[in-house]
């Protein structure tokens, strides 16, 4: 009788698919490990002068499947949050957005890149706030809620990063070439004042998303494609019926983030199975 040893080494892939149509949602490649567990509550049945359980009564299995992912993926907001990713175009000389109003009065406040200086844009937001200057007049500073191009510079408060305070006039024009914007205020320069604008550096595009306004949870198939094995070994784990709902974020400190990605694997009413493996034979034998 010939012996085939096989076993499970490493992980190459998971792929997330859409249950009816089978197109792929997702394909997360770089993942450090996962696992499927399947647990069986039992009551035993006791009594008596016996010194253990005489009989024992199965449950129904609960089933969990969880995977490492180092990577994040457009996908997975679409397939855990149940929220589309908004992609913009590369954007060669960065952007900047139309002023939102925070507070006060700010019609007639933009804000524009300062040319040559495209390289110091921040990515976030950059804010216009206008406070007294401790007499008569008024100065606007000028904030960054953000990542800095050339770190942090200025000084710090508990409401962003403060990087420049300077006298504020109707319909002045204010230059911060360390962050590469220029602002100019409208006719209402009132302490109190304060307008928004978003802001990119020079980019190979991107995308953002909104989480929250749809709901979260939806059924998916899952498949996890292991490695070729050197000997031929080959495994394909393929869960046809899934639960999914809710992204992790988590980050740790000069470190890759890890993100614990759940689902609950669930019996397919169309075959009845929860889970399905197939695997070829290495080609050695004794």
């Amino acid at each position: 009788m010939s012996r085939k040893i096989q076993n499970i080494y490493g992980g190459e892939a998971v792929i997330f698919y859409d249950r009816n149509t089978k197109e792929i949602m997702m394909i997360l490649d770089v993942i450090a490990g996962g696992g499927l567990e399947r647990t069986v509550e039992s009551t035993p049945l006791n009594g008596g002068s016996y010194q253990g359980a005489v009989k024992l009564e199965y449950g129904i299995p609960e089933n969990s499947f969880t995977v490492t992912a180092r990577q994040i993926a457009k996908g997975m907001f679409v397939t855990y949050e149940n929220t589309p990713a908004k992609e913009h175009a590369p954007e060669a000389n960065g952007y900047v957005g139309a002023v939102k109003s925070i507070s006060g009065t700010v019609t007639g406040y933009t804000a524009s890149i300062i040319t040559g200086k495209e390289s110091n844009l921040p990515f976030g937001n950059a804010l216009v706030r206008i406070v007294s200057d401790g007499s008569s007049g008024v100065n606007a500073q000028v904030v960054v809620m953000g990542s800095l191009a050339q770190g942090p510079t200025g000084w710090l408060e508990e409401n962003g990063q403060v990087i420049a305070e300077l006298p504020a006039t109707a319909e002045g024009t204010i230059q911060v070439e360390n962050i590469g914007l220029e602002f100019t205020l409208g006719t209402d320069v009132s302490a109190g004042n304060v307008a928004s604008f978003e802001v990119r550096p020079p980019n190979n595009g991107g995308y953002s998303v909104s989480v929250g306004k749809n709901g979260v949870g939806r059924e998916v198939g899952i498949m996890v494609v292991f490695p070729r094995q050197s000997d031929g070994s080959m495994f394909v784990l393929d869960m046809p019926r899934c639960s999914v709902g809710g992204l992790p974020l988590a980050w740790d400190e000069r470190a890759w983030a890890e993100l614990e990605l759940a689902a609950t694997p669930l019996i397919d009413q169309c075959t009845g199975e929860v889970y399905n493996l197939k695997t070829l034979y290495p080609a050695q034998s004794c």
